[in-house]
């Protein structure tokens, strides 16, 4: 209520001082939420909550079970497993088939639905699916060396009720509402992407996208002669 407050009274200001067809709006959200493990199981939907903990202290056990003792797991978040690589290669042991026996292990576990290691990014293109979703979000620098996915309608053990990080709809979908200067009133049930927000901004003021956006131009929701 508060947003909601804040919001009116940001447009009442713009449309005060400058008109609202002298102003662009956009509203949108980074993310949506999942819903709460509890109340679906109460209503006999699949869901529960996955231990990550636990499983990636099984995991590391296996890990020393196989390759000896040593600090094989250095960090854990996000769906994202990362390894000492410096460890596996002192080790002599190729990193995609360290990442593979990590694969097998964790995707037998309750909860995973898929999980997909950073060499399979890297020489693998994904067209469709969960997976193209997961190497939408995999960046060779900064993401983990394995990435999983839980089942519709799992989260990660948090603090909170629920959570988001997930390619399912419920955390995908988002609103887009464009208001002021030039929109159309009406509703579109058209497929679009957060992508093409940049794109449609840049042809609104007439410059060139940048370089790496993929989005296409949302013309129809404006009244442009």
């Amino acid at each position: 209520m508060r947003l909601d407050k804040d919001l009116a009274h940001l447009i009442s200001v713009l449309e005060d001082k400058v008109g609202k067809n002298n102003v662009l709006i956009y509203l949108t959200s980074n993310h949506g939420v999942a819903e709460v493990p509890a109340i679906l199981a109460k209503n006999k939907i699949p869901a529960e909550i996955f231990k990550q903990h636990y499983i990636i202290a099984l995991l590391n056990s296996y890990l020393k079970a196989v390759y000896g003792e040593g600090n094989w797991i250095l960090d854990f978040s996000n769906n994202q497993i990362y390894l000492n690589k410096t460890l596996i290669e002192d080790s002599r042991i190729l990193l995609s088939e360290f990442q593979e026996k990590v694969i097998a292990f964790i995707i037998n576990s309750n909860g995973i639905s898929n999980a997909i290691s950073s060499y399979q990014f890297q020489n693998i293109v994904f067209n469709r699916g969960m997976s193209q979703k997961m190497q939408n979000s995999y960046n060779q620098k900064r993401s983990g060396d394995i990435m999983y996915s839980l089942k519709s309608g799992w989260i990660e053990d948090c603090s909170f009720a629920t959570n988001h990080n997930s390619g399912y709809s419920y955390d995908t979908h988002v609103p887009l509402i464009w208001y002021g200067w030039k929109v159309k009133k009406q509703s579109t049930f058209s497929s679009i992407n957060i992508t093409d927000i940049a794109a449609t901004i840049s042809m609104i003021l007439n410059i060139p996208t940048t370089p790496m956006s993929s989005g296409k131009k949302l013309e129809d929701i404006f009244n442009i002669k």
